[in-house]
């Protein structure tokens, strides 16, 4: 990010270079530069239409699901009838018009009444772009995830115009969010609420205002009033910041009402597809509200290896679960097992292949405490599968077959239900031979796939039947 000087006079030689082409590629490259220091996440498509009424010099495709695009079109200056223009007649694209100098004082009032009352066009210069940034660039502050989510948020969803004199007051509403005084911090939240319905879009000033409610809350004990009526969820981008940002703060301990919130406004997809959870302890986040609400298509249970066998601890002394992201996955450690969890794509968890049939008699007393749909077993001359054709629950007839046939039977794979679920239509096909728990039908919540996964893969050595719940620092 360099100081609004220094742009003006990078604009100013790329304006004097030799050759059209040369200029585009010049100009076109400081705004690069100035769209990437916001959000180095965004991606930018060149066209090759430079300063043109309709076609956009570039198109911005923002990151996360749902992240969308927008064109921008880069003004030599912000004179106010061409601006106002451009204001009227791109207003169904959601444009970024981006001057190279900054309006003139006395069109800006109009300028900036006709683009905050459109439904989604952003006027600003490119001297202000970059001092958005580089007021809102320390990322090690206490202010530095709300600014963050500030940077990444403007060019996405700004909305309106914005000069100096707007920066200054993002500014102050910002430091004042933070403040360790409650009266201050509270200010502050109606204050940023104030700016950034004048510089944002509704979607991006109700981000905003969430994250600075969270961070009020972490920083002082400003209760979270009003968070969860504000409904939606974090975006992509927002979650990117904020929940490294509070995971890797230890004087926040075990604040029930802060991690009980972020879990509501996140779920399991998120946390697969941020890089930067990978190495945290997830203990406070991986709550009760996240065990029931967060939802998954597919376990698997692997032995874990950093355990010590030696002096295997009887299932009650087994108290504690470890969450944690890796490669991608959620995975819940306790005691000899680490149990996988992914959201969608039930590929990413493939299982074993050396892992033996079980003997019915070994599992019979948890898996007739779940509603049985089928079983599929394995004798020494002949295979039988075991269906609810008639009866929804098989549990009996699979002890009543292994008990009365002479061969001996051994349990490859059952597809089961706990009873009283919330998901009725969702089963869990449990593959022994590869410790895999499959959901047929809509994905389940971690609390019951897990527990599913668990007590029947994990028989040998069972847990506490409350495992799930961790003992957060």
């Amino acid at each position: 990010m360099t100081t609004p000087f220094d742009v003006r006079q990078a604009v100013d030689a790329a304006m004097q270079s030799s050759t059209p082409d040369a200029i585009v590629s010049g100009v076109k490259a400081v705004v690069a530069k100035e769209v990437a220091a916001l959000d180095p996440n965004t991606k930018i498509h060149y066209t090759s239409y430079f300063n043109h009424t309709f076609m956009p010099d570039m198109v911005l495709e923002f990151p996360g699901r749902g992240g969308g695009s927008r064109p921008l079109f880069i003004r030599n200056s912000l004179r106010l009838n061409p601006t106002l223009q451009d204001v009227q007649t791109l207003e169904d694209r959601e444009p970024v018009v981006l001057g190279l100098r900054a309006a003139d004082a006395d069109s800006r009032d109009e300028v900036r009444s006709a683009a905050r009352h459109s439904r989604r066009v952003f006027v600003t210069d490119i001297s202000s772009l970059d001092s958005f940034g580089e007021t809102l660039g320390d990322p090690d502050g206490a202010d530095g995830p709300l600014s963050g989510v500030l940077r990444a948020n403007l060019l996405k969803t700004g909305r309106g115009m914005m000069t100096a004199t707007d920066i200054e007051g993002v500014q102050k509403a910002v430091q004042d969010v933070v403040s360790t005084d409650p009266v201050v911090a509270a200010s502050g939240i109606d204050e940023l609420d104030r700016v950034t319905a004048d510089l944002f879009a509704e979607d991006g000033a109700l981000q905003i205002g969430r994250i600075g409610r969270i961070i009020q809350a972490s920083l002082s004990p400003v209760a979270l009033r009003g968070l969860l009526s504000d409904g939606g969820r974090l975006s992509d981008s927002d979650a990117r910041i904020i929940l490294p940002y509070l995971l890797n703060r230890a004087d926040l301990g075990a604040e029930e009402a802060v991690w009980t919130t972020l879990a509501e406004l996140i779920d399991l997809d998120y946390v697969e597809t941020l890089p930067e959870l990978e190495g945290l302890s997830l203990n406070r986040l991986v709550n009760g509200a996240a065990l029931s609400r967060w939802t998954a298509s597919r376990a698997e249970l692997v032995l874990n290896n950093k355990f010590d066998t030696d002096e295997l601890p009887e299932p009650a002394e087994i108290n504690q679960t470890e969450w944690s992201v890796r490669g991608g996955k959620l995975v819940g450690t306790t005691g000899q097992w680490n149990l996988f969890f992914v959201s969608e794509d039930k590929r990413r968890l493939r299982g074993g292949t050396a892992y033996p049939d079980v003997d019915w008699r070994d599992i019979a007393s948890v898996a007739t405490s779940m509603v049985i749909d089928s079983a599929s077993l394995r004798g020494i001359t002949r295979r039988l599968t075991i269906d609810a054709e008639e009866s929804s629950n098989v549990a009996q007839d699979v002890s009543d077959v292994t008990a009365a046939l002479e061969d001996s039977y051994r349990v490859q794979q059952l597809s089961v239900r706990m009873p009283g679920s919330e998901s009725p239509e969702s089963s869990v096909d449990v593959d022994f031979r590869k410790g895999l728990a499959t959901v047929a039908g809509p994905r389940l919540a971690l609390e019951e796939l897990g527990t599913i996964a668990i007590r029947l893969l994990g028989f040998r050595y069972p847990v506490r039947p409350d495992w799930l719940v961790s003992e957060a620092p």
